[in-house]
């Protein structure tokens, strides 16, 4: 009796630890999560953190910190999965930060961004494909 007891003890245990281990996995890694990086340009590295996910009320700002001031950079959006043009705005430089807005969506919206970063006349895209904003 107290072997099968044990038993069941360490069962729940194991079964515990893979249950939170799996949970922190997609708290980390999931779709809405922010994708985080860091870009290596000349001998700075711009560290970003762009976000995936924005239900507020307004436009979503994305924000990238440049506390140098030595890059400009751009926005570039369209509706996810639609034909529509790439559009193009031009981050605006705050409080060491460069900042652009993405239009708010209707409910179950989604667009898909990236960001283009300038130094001088050479052209560096943060992500090697278009974050999707849910």
């Amino acid at each position: 009796m107290r072997l099968r007891i044990k038993n069941s003890t360490y069962l729940w245990i194991i079964t515990l630890l893979i249950t939170l281990g799996a949970a922190y996995y997609q708290r980390i890694t999931g779709p809405t999560q922010p994708l985080r990086g860091v870009k290596e340009i000349g001998p700075d590295k711009l560290k970003y953190k762009l976000i995936r996910t924005f239900g507020g009320p307004g436009d979503a700002e994305i924000t990238i910190n440049d506390e140098k001031g030595e890059y400009e950079g751009s926005i570039r959006f369209k509706r996810y999965k639609s034909y529509d043009e790439w559009t193009s705005m031009s981050l605006k430089r705050r409080d060491g930060k460069l900042v652009g807005y993405l239009p708010h969506q209707p409910p179950a919206g989604k667009m898909e961004y990236y960001i283009i970063i300038y130094q001088g006349s050479k052209q560096i895209s943060l992500t090697d494909e278009p974050v999707i904003l849910r």
